[in-house]
């Protein structure tokens, strides 16, 4: 017997409340195709990037990231599914507290939960600024900037900043969250001054430092 299209969508919404949903879901979505469809909604709704930290083995799963987003089936995630990004910016590795709470390397690469990894005085691998440059065309509605205890980057050479910068630009940007980061450029929040921002309906500014 079949179920009910909305059964099933109760059932994969149940699945993504548990704890440590990821690896649930990402069963769920090889299970069969009716399962497919609102597992990976739940899964790329919200994606978590990590930028500049030294991983080779994170920026490979950030790779395979750009291979999903790229992958012909899958042009309906930046379109339609991608709505959250949260951005964890600075730091040389993950804290134990960034590990318990998902942003390790460990579990399915297709968790979205993917890491973007690069060095502030090296060239950053080109799979970075192309999941960077994919996420930006998202009609994104929710942003969030997260330091790990250091200032902003501004390395002129740094791509990272730029695209970042063009992601807060996003015309569909509802709520745009910064945390706990230094020396970031007020630009970032109001836009240029010759064309300031009025979209967002929310900002939100936890434990910010020196942002202006």
């Amino acid at each position: 017997m079949l179920l009910p299209r909305d059964i099933v969508d109760l059932i994969i919404d149940e699945v993504s409340r548990a704890e440590k949903s990821k690896s649930q879901l990402t069963t769920c979505s090889l299970v069969c195709r009716s399962f497919h469809s609102r597992a990976r909604t739940h899964l790329f709704s919200p994606i978590n990037l990590c930028v500049e930290l030294s991983n080779s083995y994170e920026d490979r799963r950030a790779g395979k990231l750009v291979r999903i987003l790229k992958y012909k089936k899958n042009s309906d995630l930046i379109s339609h599914i991608v709505r959250s990004v949260k951005v964890l910016v600075g730091g040389t590795q993950c804290p134990y507290e960034c590990q318990e709470s998902g942003w390790s390397s460990s579990g399915s690469f297709l968790s979205p939960e993917f890491a973007l990894t690069t060095h502030r005085y090296q060239h950053r691998p080109l799979c970075q600024v192309a999941a960077l440059t994919l996420l930006k065309r998202a009609p994104i509605e929710k942003l969030v900037l997260e330091g790990l205890n250091g200032p902003f980057f501004e390395n002129p050479s740094f791509r990272v900043p730029t695209l970042l910068f063009e992601m807060c630009s996003n015309p569909n940007l509802k709520t745009l969250g910064i945390e706990n980061l230094r020396d970031l450029p007020y630009t970032f929040l109001f836009g240029p001054p010759d064309r300031a921002r009025s979209f967002f309906t929310r900002l939100v500014l936890p434990q910010c430092q020196d942002f202006l």
